[in-house]
C-alpha cells in the first residue's frame, strides 16, 4: 500500500492543526492556572489578616473578661465581709434598742440593708457564673478559628493535587508535541 502525498500533505496538515490548537490549550491552561493561584493566595492572605484580627480581638476581649471576673471576685469578696458587718452592726443595734426607744425603727432599716446586701451578693454571684459561660464561648470561637485555618490548609492541598492531575493529563500531549514538562 503507498501512500501519496495529497494523504502526506493532508495529515501533515491535520498534525500542525492538532499541534496549534494544543498550543492555544496549553496557554489558556497556563493562564487559568496563574489566575487560580492568585487567587487563592489574595484568600489565603485575606483568611490570615482576619484570623489575625480576630485572634488579636479574642486575646483583648479575654484579658477584658478576666479583669472584669477579678474585679466581681473582688466585689463579691467585699460584699460578704459588708453582709457580715451590717450583720454584726444589727446585732449592736439591737442591744442598744433595750435603751434607747428610737433604735428599733434603725434597727429595721439596718436589716433591711442587710437583705440588700445580701441580694447583691447573690446578683454578683449569677453575674460571674455568666462571665465564665462567655468565656467557654470564646474558646469555642478560638476552636471554629482553628479549625476554619486547617479548613482552607486542606484546600489549599487539594488544589495542589489538581494541579498535578491536570500535568499528569497533559503528559501525553507534550510527549506528542515534544514540549518540556512544566517547572514545579
Amino acid at each position: 500500500m503507498s501512500v501519496d502525498r495529497e494523504t502526506l500533505l493532508f495529515v501533515y496538515n491535520k498534525v500542525n492543526e492538532f499541534e496549534s490548537d494544543m498550543e492555544i490549550f496549553h496557554e489558556n491552561g497556563k493562564k487559568i492556572a496563574k489566575r487560580t493561584i492568585r487567587i487563592i493566595r489574595v484568600v489565603l492572605v485575606i483568611l490570615a489578616l482576619v484570623i489575625a484580627i480576630i485572634f488579636f480581638r479574642i486575646m483583648s476581649l479575654t484579658g477584658d473578661f478576666k479583669n472584669a471576673v477579678d474585679s466581681m471576685v473582688s466585689m463579691y469578696t467585699k460584699f460578704e465581709k459588708m453582709s457580715v458587718d451590717m450583720d454584726k452592726i444589727t446585732a449592736k443595734v439591737e442591744n442598744m434598742s433595750v435603751n434607747v426607744s428610737g433604735i428599733p425603727n434603725i434597727s429595721n432599716n439596718m436589716n433591711y440593708m442587710s437583705g440588700y446586701v445580701n441580694q447583691m451578693q447573690t446578683d454578683v454571684s449569677h453575674m460571674t457564673g455568666n462571665v465564665v459561660l462567655m468565656d467557654k464561648d470564646m474558646v469555642s470561637i478560638d476552636h471554629t478559628v482553628v479549625d476554619m485555618t486547617n479548613r482552607f490548609n486542606h484546600l489549599t492541598g487539594t488544589v495542589h493535587g489538581m494541579r498535578y492531575n491536570v500535568e499528569q493529563m497533559s503528559g501525553p500531549v507534550r510527549a506528542m508535541t515534544g514540549r518540556p514538562n512544566p517547572l514545579p
